[in-house]
């Protein structure tokens, strides 16, 4: 399906690939593919949706600035509250930290003006992690509104 927006969308048994991809210099040089959450009964999402979905990601590219600091504070938190072990001075500082969360797997856009950020998280026991923006507030998945 062709879209003025989103281009060249795919639909394959989990999800839509977005025709276009995002990057930024914090995350590295490549780019990362977009994810369009399907409608619903898992189908292709309609025009309304594609709508909402590219409002969505309109305001996340234009807040990028802010939407970088509140995640990397974030992460940095979490890290330091549940993750760090006790005998670890290597990642002492933000700047640091930053290093870990540099590599998107993909991004995901979905309804309710959610923006999923999927990275790659080798301080987590887990091959990804995930956050996830409601305007201008990030979550994890276990406290996702």
């Amino acid at each position: 399906m062709e879209h003025p927006f989103w281009g060249n969308i795919q639909r394959d048994s989990s999800s839509c690939t977005a025709g276009i991809t995002f990057s930024h210099p914090f995350f590295g040089k490549g780019t990362t593919e977009i994810l369009l959450e399907p409608g619903p009964g898992n189908t292709m999402p309609d025009e309304d949706l594609l709508q909402a979905y590219a409002h969505t990601y309109t305001y996340f590219i234009n807040s990028i600035g802010n939407r970088l600091v509140t995640l990397q504070q974030a992460m940095f938190e979490v890290y330091m509250e549940y993750l760090k072990p006790a005998e670890d001075n290597d990642i002492d500082t933000l700047q640091v930290h930053n290093d870990y969360i540099k590599e998107l797997a993909f991004i995901r856009i979905g309804p309710n003006d959610m923006v999923e950020l999927c990275f790659y998280y080798s301080l987590l026991n887990a091959p990804v992690h995930s956050v996830f923006f409601i305007g201008d507030q990030v979550y994890a998945r276990y406290n996702q509104p």
